[in-house]
């Protein structure tokens, strides 16, 4: 049932309404065939069109044309498009510029047109845009700046020039581009940048000059740049900075100037940037540290990696007092003292990675490492003397830097490495080897071991006892059950002990007695019930203790004592609820607390006291309602403190007091309502602020208006329904602001933030992409999904009230994910892995030992009535939690909050009477959910609102009264819902209004009176692929119900009793795939109906009362795979019932009442037809008249037995019973039933003699008969089916086979045949299937074969047939299988199968081809399926194919192929499937662009190393699309989105490299989870963080990538075409609190792929130059 909306209408004139109909008709316009429309938005990128589509609609806003090969624009064919707000034509072929076509296009604000072929613009090209804010003009043919035509974009924030041929800047280049915020000029070799080139650009914030051929920075030009805070100047052949080089730039934040050649830089060159904050000086050639670095009092980051410095001077950095970041690596210096770094009180990270004097000199430095909370790059080498040559300074101890005679010691022999280890530099490394204990042949000089990820129980004391200078051993991942104490007796030198991921329940009191110089400490997950407070009294000099993650309870004053030198303090993971007072004072140097996910309900404030010198707190993730006053007292030096993941509703105006130093606050997931502005205001040195995915719905101008420094501030995700442009201008200093995620009213009073952003430079953004237009809107409806930027101002309008409409509830969340440890198996269960089946055990209770690291747990089928708290809380790594059919009568609340990673829960058949308001609040990552709704008045669907990830939704809501307007707001990203309801349920008309991206949909148990009106209700269920809509009582199926669901291609209407369906029924679903019917009370098939289903595979009509299937019947069914029609009342077929439908492959008709007559006779003969291609289902078709064949299969029965009339049956019941006479005989050895002989692996040596002459099957098969006597199955006149495969026949002689005049299929394989007489099969002209494999046959036996006029199968593989002469087969007509796999193939003549010509399949695989025989194949005009696989084709040349217009299969796996031709597959207009697997492709053939029904691809185990742009049209057509196993690291899912069709996709096993790039695949899979194989989902391959890890496991903020050569985010927009992402720099930090970097490794990656491209061009250019 359903209700529907209504409105009554003011009485107005027929006339009036029928023009209003008319004008509202005329717009309603489709979407072009090529192209993708989502509202007012069409993308009809890399499609290969070469002009503009027609019929998109005059509406449209964004216009997507990228990436095809459009080489020119009509005068017209942008007409009409007069609200185009953005047009994007880049990477096409455009040699002009389209003025004529541009003029249609008053209110345009983005013109991409990069990446063409343009060489001039006229100079009126953007008369008519005098909105343009947007213009990208890069990777052109430009010579010069295009000064006329830009003069009349007064609006432009954006312009790109990059990558073209402009050789200089003149004089007022710029002048009228007031407003331009960004100019991109890389890669010009701009010789000359006149002194008034920039004049005009007061309101630029950023200049890219990189790559521009400059000699000199172009200060004359940079005086009219006032506002410039990022610089670009990297790349160029600058030599020297002059005094004053950067004038009337004080507000400059960012300067590149790496890869110059820069020697000097004069004392007051920096003069007037006191604002900038990093400065890259890169590869460069300066030989001592400027004195210039006094004018940059704010400088954070400073990079002078690979100069020439020889010496640094303590007072070198002593200006720079804000210096964060310092990388002086690979420089000339070959010592250091710590001096020249001690001075500067904000230094987070050090690289001095290089080659050192490791002498008495670097004692100093080397101790300030140990100590310094300065994360240090620890790639420092000796360089001298010779016995420490090569080895790394963080392992050599203080002692060892002597001066002195030692030095000219000779170097260390090299170590001899145990087996299943890598040595390097005295450090062993086992890792992940299987081992079970320590190696007994561990070299004795040995000073890093690593043994983690092994299976050691125990650790021999004897094995490390040699072990001396051992300083860092690694044990973590194995399976000790106590601190190996006595093995660590002797390690006095020892630094760091791993020894997470154990199973350690306690830790005794002498564990680290001699380990007295211990600096780091890893006890992290374990069992540990307590702190081992004994154990630690020796470590006094310990500097990080790591003991997260156990079941530590409680947390002692005593507990810690003695740890005075502490500074890191790791207790995520353990339940205390409180900390008691001073627990921590006497830990004086500590500098980081984590006490993430400790179960605290309040700030521990007096369990806090005492820390005066900690600079990180961490509180994330605990169960915080509310900060109190004076909650972080006694911090004077906190900079940084983490709030987030918390239920924080409130904080105290005084919460922030005596923490003046508090510079980034981290309170995103919680659910405050208003912005904390008093606490706020009292942190005199805040810098950023995270206030994202809470529940604000309105900002204050005073929210901020108290913070003085520069600010970056985080409220995306809120509620936030419009924003003042007040609030924020009044910030003093807003560096950026992410506003993005919120559900903006665009109306009226946003016009303030419209104009805000177009001011200002605080969102981030760029060319090409930007983060302003991912603040999009949310209402009124016909903007929604707009970026707010793009809404002109006059369409932001209020009702006439001067109120925007209310807007309802809206949240937005993600979890975070947490890493787990493997364990023990609990009693009674299962497991594999990470993964744990409880399922069915009697079990009332969760096990109290689950692993730390399952992923998966199924508690389902069991008897558990409760859960606690704690039974969950430490699998912060699970994904999936089955609790189904369980005794549950309270929903487990807090147990479930703690899961914050879960994906899939399902709490199904329980007795939970009430689900509480805020039951899932905390589970925002939840993919998948199940429940029961028992109780009405507990449960409203309201609930699922914080589910904003949710995909699949299952909910058994028989109880429910109704599901009403709206009711799954807030899931815009479920794909499936399942509803299992009751008749009185009522279903509004609205109920599914948000489901946007819905695509599956089952409902059952309602009473669906019409269809037609129930369909109604989806009406924005656009993209619906799948109606299930079974038990709904639906009678009757009315004309056209389903039309609105252009995309439907699955429907199920089973269990319903329709009982009549309209000829016009099926009309507009024309895509539908597969249509399930079942169980209803259908007389007939429907076929008037099935004609507006062309294009379906799968129909199944079973149990209903169809009593005949006639020839026209299935006739509209062309493209049919599979019929289903069992359990009718089926008693006659057509006789050409079958014919028409060449693709059915499966036909089920069991259980029908068959009348066995004359009627059916020709079934019996053509059963053989059918099978071959047709699964035809006989083995349950039974007789069920005339009386005497009634209950017989007609599978056993012949030809001559269906007959009709009296006389006629009387007849053949004398014949049968004279038959069945001898039924009852059975030779020795063998089984008999009815009609069927088995004698298979009876160890016989002869041919039995015995045998009933009713025997329609014997099977012979695997004995040991070496002839067919003569005259041994004369008389069997009904054998069908003859089975002599595995014996040691040598020959068939020309009797063997007389008197079998019925037999069908005869089985020859397996034996040692190697000759045939030539009449050997002379009375079997029935025969329709004949295997003649594994045999030792030379040639095809021609003369044998002649009188099988009726064979349709014929397999010959694995024999020793090494050619095919000139018509080696007799004209076999009937052939439609052949199959010569196995044979070495030396010869095929062009003819050899001339005479088969109406073969349907063909198997030459494993023939040792090198090529494709097409001279022999173009015979075969009628084939269906080719093999072609494991054979040694190394090209496939074009026109290969030739006259295999019918072809649907092809498989050409494991060749060796490496190149396709671009015309190989053409004429092959029908090829469904190809598999090209097992081959040596590097990239998609572009000749599968040819093949217009192509849907099933396997190019797996291939080369190919990337999906281009260029390879998407060569995919549209996909359905089936195999992937894996290439060495493809990186992939744009708009590849795969542009796959209409796509149904399966396998990715998995290719190196994916997960970084930022990778972010969209990650998300992409997510939406698309049903079309990927859960099993098979795809992997990282890196980095090592991400190893292994499946990618929807990985949260999107992972995915990230290294900035250490970008000071802000729009400068890697200058280079890539990347999504920003959502959150800022200041608040993605790594762990420890300190920013990203490039790692070694994402260099060395980079060199690779760059070392890849240069050999790659090496080849071309080497094949040109051969092709001249």
């Amino acid at each position: 049932m359903y209700t529907t909306m209504s409105t009554s209408l003011p009485p107005v004139s027929m006339v009036t309404l029928v023009v209003c109909l008319l004008l509202t008709l005329q717009t309603v316009q489709s979407c072009p065939g090529p192209c993708r429309c989502e509202g007012n938005k069409v993308y009809c990128n890399s499609v290969g069109l070469t002009t503009v589509p027609s019929g998109i609609p005059h509406d449209t806003r964004i216009l997507d044309l990228r990436n095809n090969v459009i080489t020119t624009l009509g005068d017209d064919s942008l007409e009409n498009f007069t609200s185009l707000v953005a047009l994007d034509l880049s990477q096409n072929k455009l040699t002009e510029f389209p003025r004529e076509a541009l003029r249609w296009l008053p209110t345009l604000s983005r013109l991409h047109l990069d990446g063409n072929a343009i060489g001039t613009i006229p100079s009126n090209a953007f008369s008519a845009q005098r909105n343009l804010r947007e213009l990208t003009l890069g990777s052109n043919r430009l010579t010069e700046v295009p000064v006329d035509a830009i003069t009349s974009l007064s609006k432009l924030r954006r312009l790109a020039l990059n990558e073209n041929r402009i050789k200089s800047i003149p004089n007022n280049a710029f002048r009228t581009l007031s407003y331009l915020r960004l100019l991109a000029l890389w890669n010009n070799c701009l010789g000359d940048i006149q002194p008034h080139g920039f004049q005009g650009l007061s309101r630029v914030s950023t200049i890219d000059l990189s790559r521009a051929c400059l000699t000199r920075v172009p200060s004359e030009a940079l005086k009219y740049v006032p506002r410039l805070t990022s610089l670009h100047l990297a790349h160029n052949e600058i030599t020297s900075l002059s005094d004053d080089t950067f004038p009337n730039v004080q507000k400059l934040r960012g300067l590149t100037l790496n890869h110059n050649r820069i020697g000097s830089i004069s004392t007051h060159a920096f003069r007037g940037l006191a604002r900038l904050e990093f400065l890259n000086l890169q590869e460069n050639n300066l030989t001592r540290v400027p004195d210039a670095f006094k004018h940059l009092p704010s400088l954070t980051t400073l990079m002078l990696n690979r100069n020439a410095i020889r010496t640094l001077y303590p007072w070198d950095f002593r200006a720079l007092q804000r210096l964060t970041h310092l990388y002086l690596a690979f420089n000339g210096f070959t010592t250091v003292t710590p001096e020249v770094f001690s001075e500067l009180a904000s230094l987070e990270t050090l690289d001095v990675s290089g080659f050192f004097n490791c002498d008495c000199r670097l004692r100093g430095f080397k101790e300030w490492i140990e100590t310094t909370m300065v994360k240090v790059e620890q790639d420092l080498s000796c360089l001298s003397p010779p016995h420490l040559q090569g080895r790394q300074l963080r392992w050599i101890s203080r002692s060892s830097l002597s001066c002195g005679a030692r030095d000219a010691g000779p170097p260390p022999a090299p170590l001899t490495c145990p087996v299943y280890c890598l040595c390097k530099d005295r450090q062993v490394s086992c890792n992940n080897a299987q081992l079970t204990g320590v190696p007994s042949d561990v070299p004795d000089g040995a000073i890093s071991l690593q043994l983690s990820r092994n299976l050691i129980t125990t650790v021999n004391s004897d094995m490390l006892l040699r072990l001396t200078d051992l300083q860092d051993l690694e044990l973590n991942n194995n399976q000790l059950d106590t601190v190996p104490a006595e093995s660590l007796q002797h390690l006095s030198e020892m630094l760091s002990l791993g020894l997470s991921s154990n199973r350690l329940t306690d830790v005794p009191e002498q564990s680290f007695l001699g380990c007295p110089n211990l600096l780091r400490l890893d006890l992290s997950h374990n069992n540990l019930s307590s702190v081992p407070s004994e154990a630690l009294v020796p470590l006094w000099q310990l500097h990080t203790l790591d003991i997260s993650y156990n079941m530590i309870g409680s947390l002692g004053r005593e507990d810690l004592a003695g740890l005075a030198r502490l500074q890191v303090l790791v207790l995520n993971g353990n339940c205390f609820k409180a900390l008691e007072e001073d627990v921590l004072l006497h830990m004086p140097n500590l500098r980081r607390l984590h006490l993430e996910r400790t179960c605290l309900r309040s700030v521990p404030s007096a369990g806090l006291s005492g820390l005066n010198r900690l600079q990180q707190l961490d509180l994330s993730g605990n169960q915080l309602t509310s900060v109190p006053p004076g909650a972080f007292k006694d911090m004077p030096e906190l900079r940084g403190l983490d709030l987030s993941e918390n239920a924080i509703t409130s904080i105290d105006s005084a919460a922030f007091h005596n923490v003046p130093r508090l510079n980034t606050i981290t309170l995103n997931r919680n659910n405050l309502r208003f912005v904390p502005r008093e606490a706020l205001a009292t942190l005199p040195t805040l810098s950023a602020v995270d206030l994202s995915r809470n529940k604000l719905r309105e900002l204050d101008s005073r929210d901020f208006s108290g913070i003085r420094g520069d600010l970056t501030l985080g409220l995306s995700y809120n509620r936030i329904e419009t924003v003042d442009a007040e609030v924020l201008s009044s910030i003093a200093s807003l560096r950026q602001a992410y506003l993005q995620g919120n559900p903006f009213a665009c109306n009226c009073k946003l016009r303030g933030l419209r104009e805000w952003m177009d001011d200002s430079d605080t969102l981030p953004s760029s060319i090409g992409s930007a983060v302003e237009r991912d603040v999009t809107c949310d209402s009124p409806p016909h903007l929604s999904g707009e970026a707010v930027i793009d809404v002109a101002a006059d369409d932001l309008v209020c009702p006439e009230n001067g109120n925007p409409p209310p807007f309802e509830n809206y949240d937005d969340s993600n979890g975070k994910e947490q890493r787990g440890n493997p364990d023990e198996c609990p009693n009674q269960c299962r497991c594999r892995m990470s993964e744990i089946s409880c399922s069915n055990r009697g079990i009332t209770a969760v096990p109290h030992n689950i692993p730390k690291s399952t992923t998966f747990l199924d508690l389902s089928e069991n008897k558990i009535e409760n859960i606690q708290l704690l039974h969950f809380f430490k699998l912060q790594n699970l994904r999936t939690l089955l609790l189904r059919d369980n005794r549950l009568s309270d929903f487990p609340l807090e147990a479930l909050e703690s899961l914050r990673s879960l994906q899939k829960l399902n709490m199904e058949k329980n007795a939970i009477h009430s689900i509480p308001p805020d039951a899932f609040t905390s589970l925002l990552q939840l993919r998948e959910l199940s429940l029961d709704a028992h109780n009405p008045e507990s449960f409203s669907l309201g609930q699922l609102e914080p589910l904003k990830q949710l995909r699949k939704l299952v909910i058994n809501g028989q109880s429910l009264p109704e599901i009403p307007a709206r009711a799954f707001y807030g899931l815009s990203r479920l794909r499936t819902l399942v509803l299992r309801l009751s008749c009185t349920t009522v279903i509004d008309g609205r109920a599914f209004d948000d489901l946007d991206n819905l695509r599956k949909l089952d409902i059952s148990g309602t009473c669906i009176a019409d269809v037609g009106e129930f369909v109604k209700t989806l009406a924005q269920a656009t993209a619906l692929e799948s109606l299930i809509l079974p038990e709904n009582g639906i009678k009757r199926i009315p004309r056209a119900p389903f039309l609105p669901m252009i995309n439907l291609r699955f429907l199920d209407l089973s269990r319903n009793g329709v009982e009549r369906i309209d000829p016009e029924a099926f009309r507009g679903i024309s895509r539908l795939l597969s249509l399930t019917m079942d169980d209803n009370l259908l007389k007939s098939v429907p076929s008037e109906a099935f004609h507006h289903l062309p294009s379906l595979r799968v129909l199944s009509l079973r149990n209903n009362s169809i009593k005949v299937v006639r020839n026209e019947d299935l006739v509209p069914l062309m493209k049919l795979t599979e019929l289903h029609l069992d359990s009718n009342q089926i008693r006659s077929l057509g006789r050409k019932v079958f014919n028409e439908l060449e693709d059915l492959s499966a036909v089920s008709m069991s259980n029908n009442p068959f009348e066995c007559d004359c009627g059916l006779k020709h079934v019996r003969g053509s059963l053989e037809e059918y099978t071959f291609g047709i699964g035809l289902e006989v083995e349950d078709m039974i007789c069920a008249g005339p009386d005497v064949l009634t209950g017989k299969k007609i599978r056993a029965l012949l030809i001559e037995d269906f007959v009709c009339g009296r006389d006629e049956q009387n007849k053949r019941v004398q014949i049968l019973l004279e038959a069945e006479k001898t039924g009852n005989i059975c030779p020795d050895k063998c089984e008999c039933k009815e009609t069927e002989v088995n004698c298979r692996a009876r160890s016989l040596t002869e041919f039995p003699d015995r045998l009933p002459q009713t025997v329609t099957e014997l099977t012979l098969s695997t004995n040991h008969i070496t002839d067919i006597p003569q005259h041994a199955v004369s008389g069997l006149d009904r054998l069908q089916n003859l089975r002599l495969n595995k014996n040691s026949l040598t020959s068939v002689p020309s009797d063997a086979l007389r008197g079998l005049p019925s037999l069908k299929r005869l089985d020859l394989s397996g034996n040692n045949i190697n000759v045939f007489a030539d009449d050997a099969f002379r009375d079997l002209g029935n025969l329709t299937s004949l295997s003649l494999a594994d045999n030792n046959l030379t040639e095809v036996p021609h003369s044998a074969l002649k009188p099988l006029s009726h064979l349709q199968e014929l397999f010959l593989g694995t024999n020793s047939i090494r050619k095919l002469t000139k018509s080696p087969f007799p004209s076999l007509k009937n052939l439609r299988f052949l199959s010569l796999s196995g044979n070495c193939m030396k010869m095929m003549e062009h003819d050899a199968f001339n005479r088969l010509r109406n073969l349907l399949s063909l198997d030459l695989s494993s023939t040792s081809l090198k090529h494709v025989p097409s001279n022999a194949l173009s015979q075969l005009g009628q084939l269906r399926t080719l093999d072609l696989s494991q054979n040694d084709i190394r090209y496939v040349h074009g026109g290969a194919f030739r006259g295999l217009g019918q072809l649907r299969v092809l498989y050409i796996a494991r060749n060796r192929i490496g190149a396709i031709h671009n015309r190989a597959f053409e004429g092959l207009v029908h090829l469904t499937a190809i598999s090209l697997f097992d081959n040596k492709l590097r990239r998609i053939p572009g000749a599968l662009q040819s093949l217009p029904l192509l849907s099933q691809l396997t190019i797996s185990r291939n080369r190919l190393r990337q999906i281009r742009s260029i390879d998407v049209p060569r995919l549209a057509g996909m359905a089936t699309l195999s992937l894996r196993e290439n060495r493809i690291d990186s992939v744009d899912p708009s590849v795969f989105s542009a796959i209409s069709y796509l149904s399966h996709i396998d990715l998995d096993r290719n190196p994916w490299r997960c970084d930022c790039h990778l972010r969209g695949l990650r998300e992409w899979i997510e939406d698309h989870v049903d079309i990927v194989n859960p099993r098979l989902q795809p992997a990282c391959a890196g980095p090592a963080n991400l190893q292994d890890k499946r990618l929807i496991d990985i949260l999107p903020e992972d995915f990230t990538c290294s900035n250490q050569d970008g000071f802000l985010y729009f400068y890697r927009y200058l280079t890539t075409r990347e999504t920003q992402d959502d959150q800022p720099a200041a608040l993605r930090a790594s762990p420890d609190g300190k920013k990203e970097k490039y790692t070694r490794e994402d260099l060395h990656a980079f060199h690779r792929r760059m070392q890849r491209i240069l050999e790659r061009l090496a080849s071309i250019r080497k094949y040109l130059k051969k092709r001249g």
